[in-house]
């Protein structure tokens, strides 16, 4: 059964941009909008969109040239070391289009635009290409995923930052500061917080939607927007997919061996705390990093001995981790491998 459709474009909650200098993004001051299983996907895009827009402080796009931070500073959960973002909420002009250039590069780079609906209709990564988009909505959300080869090396953060200074965006108003509507707050973090729990308890995949028309089940969609908010519908070799565990123990070491995803990019595994945000701690690991076994199997553990080989460590806290797969190949789109039941190792 197609869910509904939420809200047309152009229709409700439209939000108003105007000129400022300030380095926060503004709520509009009108009456408190309720958040219901209705309206959830414009509310929560509405709410990353805000929390992204506070960071740029003058026009442009704004770029995150820090490592992402952990815990809750991180503007948006499920954040990730695999790459820098890059970001601009844009506000179009009446034709509603715009432009994107990603650079030659020997790095992976991708762009992603989500529009106010929560629905993701690019995701490109051709590079050299000026690319010409359309969205439905007066404002969207344009990010940029720059790859980062090595979190712990200065050579390599600076290769990403000069990546990054060679995106372009064109075609926007470009003083253009995005308001959002005034959600209830505590409404809308008390049911994010249960589509949260639900998505644990449930161990299903995170889904998203190109457009309306083509998502399966809306409830599904607003669960995913709430869970790790910012992914595209599963295309092979072109978008990353987005696998999560559900909650694990940190005081017991535990392994999960699996076959060669054979990402076209590449595959990485990210452990977080039970809200999504990031550890501080040896949590993150890529597959140009990880070490296979005789087989061409791959093991990755978890809590385990300083030498264990692909370790990752949660500090002993509950955890959960997202597997991502970037150009992600058909054995991974139909089920074949699934890395996310680790058991513990005697």
């Amino acid at each position: 059964m197609k869910a509904k459709r939420i809200m047309q474009p152009g229709m409700l909650f439209l939000v108003a941009a105007f000129l400022t200098t300030a380095a926060s993004a503004q709520t509009s001051e009108t009456k408190p909008i309720p958040v219901t299983a209705e309206n959830f996907a414009q509310a929560e895009t509405a709410w990353n969109m805000r929390n992204w827009d506070k960071l740029r402080t003058g026009p442009g796009i704004f770029h995150y040239r820090d490592v992402t931070p952990t815990g809750p500073e991180a503007p948006t959960v499920r954040m990730n070391w695999d790459t820098l973002y890059s970001n601009r909420v844009v506000t179009v002009s009446d034709d509603h289009e715009f432009s994107v250039t990603l650079p030659e590069s020997d790095l992976y780079i991708a762009v992603q635009v989500i529009d106010e609906n929560g629905f993701s209709p690019y995701y490109i990564y051709e590079k050299g290409v000026e690319h010409k988009l359309k969205v439905d909505t007066d404002h969207a959300w344009v990010l940029f995923r720059t790859e980062l080869k090595d979190r712990h090396s200065k050579e390599a953060l600076a290769a990403t930052h000069a990546a990054q200074d060679q995106i372009i965006i064109s075609g926007i108003m470009e003083d253009a500061r995005y308001v959002m509507p005034n959600y209830d707050q505590d409404q809308l973090e008390k049911l994010r917080k249960a589509y949260k729990e639900e998505f644990l308890k449930a161990g299903i995949d995170l889904v998203y939607a190109k457009g309306p028309g083509e998502e399966e089940d809306q409830h599904l969609l607003d669960i995913s927007h709430a869970a790790g908010f910012g992914g595209y519908p599963p295309e092979e070799g072109r978008s990353n997919i987005y696998s999560m565990s559900d909650n694990q123990p940190g005081d017991i070491c535990q392994a999960v061996t699996f076959d060669d995803p054979k990402s076209k990019f590449f595959t990485s595994f990210t452990v977080y705390d039970a809200d999504g945000y990031l550890i501080d701690a040896n949590s993150h690991i890529k597959s140009d990093k990880w070490t296979p076994n005789d087989d061409g199997t791959i093991t990755i553990h978890f809590n385990c001995a300083d030498d264990a080989i692909n370790g990752l460590s949660s500090n002993g806290e509950t955890f959960n981790y997202t597997v991502r797969y970037y150009g992600v190949s058909r054995e991974v789109m139909d089920g074949t491998i699934r890395p996310l039941n680790p058991e513990p190792v005697q």
